[in-house]
């Protein structure tokens, strides 16, 4: 959704991101409208990297982890069941089968810590991709408004410009709608 707001900027900046154009003037490739227009011809192949859903090994660690759970549950509870004395319980509970669930089960929360880790670092890198995209597509306007002669002055700025309707009020509403559309997707951002 980041592409309309790039193909918006770039057809108000002459149509080349290698020589835009302001106002009929050639800009330097350091402006800062080179950079938001730049950042947001990236943002869709960016998010794509950041928020890519990389999480089938860990889902079947976790899927591991409880059929481990679940069999050490239904072992403890087997032992419970045939409870002949305190004595009884302490060989059941010692035996080698039971110790190495137990192993698996303590190895299965530190698979979750890091699985919850990994995805807080993923969610976080997708925020931040998120984050300066919608920045720089706030930008767009301030950029739109300072590329867009005043017609009304033939393209002469004045002390009562800040006053007058901006002509990027309409851009303005488009990237009203977008925000609207990005702000009902599944994906939260946090």
């Amino acid at each position: 959704s980041f592409n309309m707001t790039y193909t918006v900027l770039l057809e108000k900046l002459g149509g080349s991101p290698l020589q835009p154009v302001c106002n009929g003037i050639n800009v330097s490739l350091n402006d800062s409208l080179v950079g938001t227009l730049t950042t947001l011809e990236n943002c869709s192949v960016n998010l794509r990297t950041a928020c890519q859903d990389d999480n089938e090994l860990l889902i079947k660690q976790l899927t591991r982890c409880q059929e481990i759970t679940t069999a050490y549950r239904e072992r403890l509870t087997d032992i419970l069941k045939n409870l002949n004395g305190l004595e009884k319980l302490c060989v059941d509970l010692e035996e080698r089968s039971v110790n190495e669930l137990l192993d698996q089960v303590v190895n299965c929360g530190n698979i979750t810590l890091d699985g919850e880790t990994f995805l807080r670092e993923q969610r976080n890198r997708c925020n931040a991709e998120f984050k300066l995209c919608r920045k720089e597509e706030r930008n767009t306007i301030v950029v739109l408004d300072r590329c867009t002669p005043n017609l009304e002055n033939n393209g002469n700025s004045t002390e009562n410009d800040s006053q007058s309707s901006s002509p990027s009020s309409d851009v303005q509403k488009d990237f009203t709608a977008t925000e609207d559309f990005l702000s009902s997707q599944a994906y939260v951002l946090v």
